[in-house]
């Protein structure tokens, strides 16, 4: 059991993340794929099985929704529908987590928060924590709100500020903005939603935009002719260009100080703590930012403020050749995973994240092992259809439906019944609601997963 408390755990966080943290889901017939993701025609219809959110982890400011600030939870417990807490939270198809709160998109396109708000990151219109699932106001909204979002395809939660992706293509954000993380001209928090704009008077909005992920300051949005553009903080190079706080900005495949060449052909992407990445219609993965930990995978530790190809498994710098044959990708804090074809992982960054079965960290990609495996691995994690990174760990789909976690487990996030590191090298299944350790049941039939810096999300079908 962790004794650290809330002020404690911030003070060594230098930037926490993300759930959003963009999960990938299989379709039927088709290849991994970034949620939200599409056509506009695609973008109206709203991806994932309804089914009831579970959480698991970090509880310090009520970020698992069950009507509680107990410390933590080892293993999965069902998200209150409202208080009293009396129902499950119903009708969910996707989730996101940021620093200490959560993020529901129902089937319905309206959206739901709980947790810490402290810079109005539940977007409610107010400052107030909440231990069970608030909706969300809609534009323009002040509390106590009398309309609330609700056409929204996709969600996406960064350290304290969320973003959401319209049906109509465009974007709205709310909660810190520090850093521009809204991508408005207000230089305030806001506690409602506000339009990300293009231009400084806020005439021109955001649109034509397919995907969103949130880092833990800043955000990645993909548009449909596979261009990107980004906004928020850049003290890392995580926006792809030289720019100002709290402009939106393309995202450049060449040096932008000679000319800035956009960046073309994107499939997915994905913002982590201070870093982005992006996987390209061919299969191939770029990343740039901070690269303290080797979260890049260029086999350095060096920022990178353009796109650099990343490595191929097992390759060393300069590297000769590189990752291919990507579905999709998600970032944590100092870390990024990726599936490849047939629902393999690779992950590359920091020490203990990588589930490769040493504990290690690795500048390049590394083969993610199967199930309880140490190194040498006697087999590899396969048939893996959705994953998303927290601050330091990994939560994977499988087409089973079963969940499997790897990474930190010093608040209970990997949800296998402990509430320590034990296991944390390799991946291990999540227990079945209310298990502890040693658990006799799996959790099963879920559809969605998420990951916060330090707590886990699920949807699981009733």
């Amino acid at each position: 059991m962790s004794t650290l408390r809330p002020h404690q755990r911030k003070s060594r966080l230098k930037a926490a993340l993300l759930g959003s943290l963009v999960a990938v889901l299989m379709l039927p017939g088709g290849p991994a794929r970034a949620a939200g993701a599409g056509t506009p025609d695609q973008r109206a219809l709203r991806p994932g099985v309804p089914g009831t959110a579970l959480a698991w982890g970090n509880n310090f400011e009520g970020q698992l929704g069950d009507g509680t600030t107990v410390e933590q939870s080892n293993s999965p417990t069902p998200v209150c529908g409202a208080a009293p807490c009396i129902d499950p939270l119903h009708g969910v198809i996707a989730v996101s987590g940021g620093d200490e709160y959560s993020v529901a998109l129902r089937s319905d396109g309206t959206v739901l928060t709980w947790g810490d708000n402290t810079h109005g990151q539940l977007g409610d219109g107010t400052t107030t924590n909440s231990t069970t699932p608030r909706r969300v106001c809609a534009v323009g909204q002040t509390a106590p709100c009398s309309a609330f979002l609700d056409d929204i395809v996709a969600v996406s939660a960064g350290f304290a500020h969320t973003t959401a992706l319209r049906a109509n293509g465009t974007v709205v954000a709310w909660g810190l903005n520090d850093h521009g993380q809204l991508g408005n001209p207000i230089t305030t928090d806001s506690s409602v939603p506000v339009p990300v704009c293009v231009t400084n008077d806020c005439g021109f909005l955001l649109n034509d935009v397919v995907s969103i992920a949130a880092g833990a300051n800043h955000t990645l949005a993909l548009h449909t002719n596979g261009e990107v553009d980004t906004w928020g903080d850049d003290r890392h190079s995580q926006l792809g260009r030289p720019t100002s706080t709290g402009r939106v900005f393309r995202v450049c495949a060449s040096d932008p100080f000679d000319f800035c060449r956009p960046l073309q052909n994107v499939a997915s992407v994905a913002a982590g703590g201070d870093h982005s990445v992006v996987v390209h219609r061919g299969g191939s993965v770029l990343a740039w930012g901070e690269n303290d930990l080797g979260q890049l995978g260029d086999g350095t530790t060096t920022e990178q403020l353009v796109p650099v190809p990343v490595c191929d498994t097992g390759a060393t710098a300069p590297c000769g050749s590189f990752l291919s044959g990507i579905t999709a990708v998600a970032a944590g804090d100092k870390h990024t995973v990726a599936v490849a074809a047939g629902g393999s992982v690779r992950a590359w960054g920091g020490i203990g994240r990588l589930g490769d079965g040493t504990g290690n960290g690795s500048t390049t990609p590394v083969a993610v092992c199967a199930e309880g495996s140490t190194a040498p691995c006697a087999g590899f994690l396969a048939g893996i259809t959705a994953i998303a990174a927290g601050g330091s760990h990994t939560v994977a789909l499988a087409a089973d439906g079963t969940v499997l976690t790897w990474g930190d487990n010093s608040l209970g996030e990997l949800g296998n019944g402990t509430g320590d590191y034990i296991g944390g090298k390799s991946p291990v299944h999540v227990c079945a609601v209310g298990q502890t350790a040693p658990c006799d049941r799996q959790l099963t039939c879920a559809v969605a997963v998420g990951a916060g810096y330090s707590h886990t999300l699920a949807v699981v079908r009733p």
